[in-house]
């Protein structure tokens, strides 16, 4: 009896173990990961982190927020170290540049130059001659310019030497601001929390792509006073010669069609920076862009070898130049430029700074400001170049 009840046991158990199974491999496999699935905290937590700092800029509480303090207690509990409000402060500065530069179409063209002061000096070296061939051991050229000449000196023995020059770096600070009644409440706050976040990243990234393309022009929306630097327009609409930086179209504004040999056009006159069609870009707006795709050239282009790229919807190239669409060209009209053709390499964004983001109460007004700022810059190295070449609608 005793014999049977234990046969009875014995099989229940087994059961209930085969049932089991799979839990018990879970737990024996657990005891094997001493990681977690994101160890990474300012990944793991980085929509808290960037809410937690902006509310605690809207309340004027800095961390002292009920979301900040569960944010740092969630984020020190997860790292296993200590870690400190500046070192989310960093964090969020960095992600909010982060967001800008992701929003950005034009920047991320031209090169970016560090700044540890409001202007900087650099030294320029003109494009260089030919050298001599000589039947001596030495060379004609007398001291002290030697026999190097700048591109486009007539080589006839006579030489000047190169002419070194510099350029000057500036910045201009890009600032947005918003206002918060001290009537909102954190609670009332919290679901608004990236709107306000993104709508800071969106004014940067927007106010950056106009300044590039348009700045310091009157198709700008900030005007001719010089309150920002100059953009692609205004240095071909400024150059010795704009008449060899800008073309204006010869068709009538309510016929006119972008076409694939139209930018090719463009292209053509830019002298030696249109030799490599890979460092050229297009640049067009949004009506054109449109106007291209239904161009027939430009479909036969895209059509051709590694250039195949309709079939998954992009603009492709035209005979290898890259196209970009940019939306900060002034709204189609006689006289107005739609787009142009650039050689990035000729331009250089300096920076002084990443983006600061701070916060104040104004007693008077009964409300907290939330302001961020970054400064920057943009200009040519070789001045008056055929680097850039603007296409034009037609006048009245």
């Amino acid at each position: 009896e005793k014999h049977e009840n234990l046969e009875k046991v014995v099989e229940e158990l087994r059961t209930d173990l085969t049932e089991k199974k799979e839990e018990i491999e879970a737990i024996r496999a657990s005891k094997r990961v001493f990681g977690r699935d994101n160890p990474d905290w300012k990944k793991a937590y980085e929509s808290d982190i960037n809410d937690a700092w902006t509310m605690g800029l809207v309340t004027g509480k800095g961390w002292d927020t009920k979301l900040g303090k569960s944010t740092l207690e969630k984020v020190n509990a997860h790292s296993g170290v200590g870690v400190s409000s500046a070192d989310f402060e960093q964090t969020v500065s960095t992600n909010v540049e982060r967001d800008i530069q992701l929003a950005l179409t034009l920047a991320p063209l031209f090169r970016e130059i560090p700044m540890s002061s409001a202007t900087q000096i650099i030294p320029i070296l003109p494009d260089a001659g030919y050298a001599e061939f000589t039947a001596s051991q030495a060379a004609a050229g007398s001291s002290p310019h030697g026999n190097l000449e700048e591109r486009g000196d007539t080589y006839d023995g006579t030489y000047s030497g190169i002419d070194l020059a510099e350029r000057t770096l500036s910045t201009k600070k890009l600032i947005s601001q918003s206002y918060l009644g001290n009537e909102t409440e954190e609670d009332a706050i919290l679901p608004i929390l990236p709107l306000i976040r993104e709508s800071i990243v969106r004014s940067h990234a927007r106010g950056m792509e106009n300044a590039i393309l348009v700045g310091d022009h009157a198709d700008g929306v900030y005007g001719t006073g010089g309150a920002t630097f100059d953009g692609l327009v205004q240095i071909a609409s400024a150059a010795n010669s704009s008449a060899s930086h800008i073309t204006q179209s010869g068709t009538a504004f309510a016929s006119e069609s972008l076409t694939a040999a139209g930018l090719l056009g463009a292209r053509k006159k830019m002298g030696k920076y249109e030799m490599n069609p890979a460092d050229v870009v297009y640049i067009v707006n949004m009506t054109e862009y449109y106007n291209l795709l239904s161009d027939a050239e430009f479909q036969d282009v895209n059509l051709v070898g590694n250039m195949a790229t309709k079939l998954n919807g992009e603009i492709g190239t035209v005979f290898g130049t890259r196209i970009i669409v940019c939306d900060e060209f002034a709204t189609p009209a006689v006289s107005k430029m739609y787009g142009l053709a650039v050689w990035p390499r000729n331009y250089v964004m300096p920076r002084l700074r990443g983006v600061t983001i701070e916060s104040d109460y104004e007693v008077a007004n009964q409300r907290r400001v939330l302001v961020a700022s970054q400064r920057i810059g943009f200009t040519d190295m070789i001045a008056a170049a055929t680097s850039v070449h603007v296409l034009q609608y037609k006048g009245s």
